[in-house]
């Protein structure tokens, strides 16, 4: 975190250690996740927890959640098809979709989160990880 000042610094761990896994995992993952949105009668369990995940986030103002109108009439219409195939929807209607970004604090955490990785693998010596192939984290 080069360049932030430490009262960001500070904060940024304070955050951190707020954390519940399931919110650092999906921090992780904002503004790389696509086609977010609620539904009125999701199936998946998960589904309902990321949906809560992403407000958590929210309120804490680690992300914004914007609204995107274009892509919950895109989902509607997927669901109309879905709907003349199947017969059903598995989760009702979508009756909100957003684009997940982070803000500033939540960008902060993610690049404390991120740098510590680093680090970590630093240690590493070079031969046990072969050339080419990708460290999968669970």
């Amino acid at each position: 975190m080069d360049g932030v000042e430490p009262a960001q610094r500070s904060r940024a761990l304070d955050l951190i250690h707020e954390l519940k896994p399931t919110e650092f995992v999906r921090l992780m993952y904002v503004g790389q996740l696509q086609g977010l949105c609620e539904y009125k009668t999701p199936a998946a369990l998960s589904m309902r927890y990321d949906v809560a995940t992403d407000y958590i986030l929210a309120e804490r103002k680690l992300a914004v959640m914007i609204d995107d109108p274009i892509l919950l009439r895109q989902m509607q219409a997927k669901l109309n098809e879905q709907i003349a195939r199947k017969g059903h929807s598995d989760n009702g209607k979508p009756f909100h979709c957003y684009v997940m970004q982070l803000t500033p604090d939540g960008a902060n955490v993610k690049t404390a989160l991120v740098g510590s990785f680093g680090e970590m693998f630093r240690g590493i010596p070079a031969k046990t990880i072969p050339s080419g192939q990708q460290i999968a984290l669970k």
